[in-house]
């Protein structure tokens, strides 16, 4: 465990990218628990219950834990954050997709859902947040460019920041996505069986659940913003290269 804590903390603490790149385990680990959830049988339900909630733990570690040690132990500096900072929300977003896909296809019975459902909506409350942080930080960037300092970067420069750009639109075409799903969830009956409380209702699920499919098409809309911001001087700059190597 020593010689495992000394090898992070003097090669990867020092270098964001590393630190980013944790999270990609994290996406793994869920995105197989959700293959398991499709093709295991009706005696697996309790395992992918279980593991859920495991890659719902993993989740709140990489969302906390990464930007922690941007903000207290190695700070990037604004200039250093790149669009790689937010596969932390990814992981997130794709543990609530996990809960949004199962539930919506009547994998776990009412009773279990709620709580799943709940904690899914507090991920993306989470991911959700610390992109529209980011992407004012990263977009804050591009506007402080001048026209002297774009002129000095190469073609393979500008290529490379373009593509880093393609990640901004990943928690928000995600999290439309996953606010489909739960948005579908919720309006299946999922607080049927409670029916109590201030929030377990039938009615406030008749509220929640479209709320979450209107806002899925504002996200949506931010997705395809984040894109297109993307794409346009992607293809101009893919062009110009292509052009110089068919010329030499």
């Amino acid at each position: 465990l020593r010689c495992f804590l000394a090898t992070f903390y003097h090669n990867c603490l020092p270098k964001s990218t590393e630190v980013v790149c944790l999270a990609s385990t994290v996406v793994t680990f869920t995105s197989i628990v959700q293959i398991l959830g499709f093709l295991g049988k009706n005696g697996w339900h309790v395992a992918i219950y279980v593991l859920w909630w495991i890659c719902a733990g993993l989740s709140i570690l990489a969302i906390m834990g990464i930007p922690y040690v941007f903000t207290q132990i190695n700070p990037p500096s604004i200039a250093g954050v790149l669009p790689n900072a937010q596969l932390p929300l990814e992981e997130a977003l794709t543990a609530a997709a996990t809960c949004g896909s199962l539930c919506t296809n009547g994998y776990w019975s009412c009773e279990i859902r709620v709580p799943v459902i709940l904690v899914s909506y507090l991920l993306l409350g989470i991911a959700i947040l610390l992109a529209f942080i980011l992407d004012a930080l990263f977009l804050g960037r591009l506007y402080n460019q001048t026209k002297d300092k774009r002129a000095k970067e190469s073609k393979s420069q500008a290529l490379n920041f373009a593509y880093q750009i393609m990640v901004l639109a990943g928690p928000w075409g995600k999290g439309s996505a996953r606010l489909t799903c739960l948005g579908k969830a919720v309006l299946d009956g999922t607080f049927s069986p409670y029916n109590s409380g201030t929030m377990l209702t039938s009615e406030v699920a008749f509220a929640v659940g479209y709320s979450s499919i209107f806002a899925s098409i504002f996200f949506w809309g931010t997705a395809i913003f984040c894109c297109m911001l993307c794409d346009i001087p992607l293809g101009i700059l893919v062009e110009d290269v292509y052009s110089i190597k068919v010329g030499n």
